[in-house]
């Protein structure tokens, strides 16, 4: 049989104009869109069906608004699939807004496993360890997602969350100092988490120890410097991004990805719907 080149056609502009849609609706999720983006979701799903992409984002718009148990339900059911990486890093995030840091911490895993490359799943992966007190856990993650990435602001932010907690301010302030945008409001709000962090683990995790392979101080990890992270001493990485809360104005922002930090103190950049959990200019998203 020989193809009808017209109906080929018609197929072609078909599926460009689903992708286009599907592309119209992550953007509007990148603004913090997300009840909107839920009645374009509907819509699409009307003129073309159901998808895996549409299922996650409708998830990620339901968390965002405040629908966590709906939006749980829908990660849950596709933990199975080809998008089992981006579920179960919902899940992570699902859990992290409720405070849940080691539940997170075991679904980015879950998500890691899958995608062991995903700068942004690592990332997340680190910042619930350490929100969990788990400062050890979280030593490799982030050296993955810094050097992974070393531009991107959110993981550099963790990264430096990591350092401050860590105990370790010198080289906090040299991968800020590397970064646009990271004033001093970013940076108490960084030393602030840290100190949560520390107190979190009880001194059962001292900066001293981890990376540490013996008894002997001799075998202390020593801290990469910006430019074994890939970054530049002088190097500004532009804008931020930045998002806004839901139901906030403008101006109140919070620092991380997407996993809520106790009293809306910034996160190391890392989570995130769209991105990542963590602070320093990558803003949450938090419920209303």
């Amino acid at each position: 049989m020989i193809a009808d080149p017209a109906q080929a056609d018609t197929t072609t502009t078909a599926e460009k104009t689903r992708d286009t849609y599907l592309d119209l609706i992550r953007q509007m999720q990148t603004q913090g869109l997300w009840f909107a983006s839920l009645a374009h979701i509907d819509a699409f799903e009307l003129s073309y069906g159901t998808s895996p992409d549409a299922q996650l984002m409708r998830a990620d718009a339901l968390r965002n608004a405040g629908k966590m148990d709906e939006a749980i339900a829908i990660y849950k059911q596709m933990t199975n699939g080809p998008q089992a990486a981006r579920a179960y890093r919902g899940l992570g995030l699902a859990a992290g807004a409720r405070q849940d840091f080691s539940g997170a911490a075991q679904f980015f895993a879950q998500a890691q496993r899958r995608n062991p490359t995903d700068a942004s799943i690592l990332s997340d992966l680190a910042y619930a360890h350490m929100r969990a007190g788990q400062l050890e856990a979280a030593w490799v993650p982030i050296m993955q997602a810094a050097q992974l990435t070393p531009r991107d602001p959110r993981v550099q932010s963790n990264l430096a969350l990591f350092y401050y907690a860590q105990g370790d301010s010198a080289r906090a302030e040299q991968v800020l100092n590397a970064m646009a945008n990271a004033d001093d409001s970013t940076r108490d709000a960084l030393r602030r988490t840290a100190q949560q962090i520390r107190a979190r683990s009880g001194g059962a995790e001292r900066p001293s120890d981890i990376g540490r392979s013996g008894t002997g101080s001799s075998n202390a990890i020593r801290p990469v410097t910006a430019a074994e992270n890939g970054l530049p001493t002088s190097h500004a990485t532009g804008a931020l991004l930045v998002r806004r809360t839901v139901g906030a104005s403008p101006s109140a922002l919070q620092l991380t990805s997407e996993m809520p930090a106790t009293h809306a103190v910034p996160r190391a950049q890392s989570l995130a719907g769209n991105a990542t959990l963590g602070p320093v200019n990558s803003v949450e998203e938090s419920t209303p």
